[in-house]
């Protein structure tokens, strides 16, 4: 095993992961292809897990990450040298304020427990994403 390569983790909102973008193949697309914010990356990165947030109100992220962790510290060495929010997370409205209530404190508590600074939005295919509507007051809204 090579633990010089760089190793990725992709986390996402478990809403839009199972029900909204089903196998998160634009954050995979976006990987394979080193789109978007995953453009410095080296050819031989490695997708080391997807993980979603846990779910609204997003307070198991923590616990999520710390399994995560313990599950590939050394001897696997699969620790992630990267960490990469789906805009299923990130996204923003007009106003520029997340459109997901809880991403600030996901998005901190990613930093905090992965003692990295997490890269934010990554879609190679933005004309196709619907993710938006899962977080808005109405019809589509999903989230307590």
């Amino acid at each position: 095993m090579d633990n010089s390569k760089e190793k990725v983790l992709v986390v996402g909102c478990k809403i839009d992961m199972i029900d909204k973008c089903v196998a998160c193949s634009r954050c995979l697309k976006a990987f394979n292809d080193r789109d978007d914010e995953f453009k410095g990356l080296s050819p031989s990165a490695e997708l080391v897990g997807l993980l979603d947030c846990g779910g609204c109100p997003g307070v198991a992220m923590g616990a999520r990450l710390n399994e995560f962790k313990f599950w590939n510290q050394p001897p696997m060495g699969y620790l992630p040298t990267h960490v990469f929010i789906g805009i299923c997370i990130t996204a923003k409205n007009q106003a520029g304020e997340y459109i997901c209530p809880y991403a600030k404190n996901i998005i901190e508590t990613i930093h905090t427990k992965m003692e990295t600074d997490p890269a934010t939005g990554m879609d190679p295919t933005g004309k196709f994403h619907t993710h938006k509507g899962t977080h808005l007051k109405g019809k589509q809204n999903l989230h307590p």
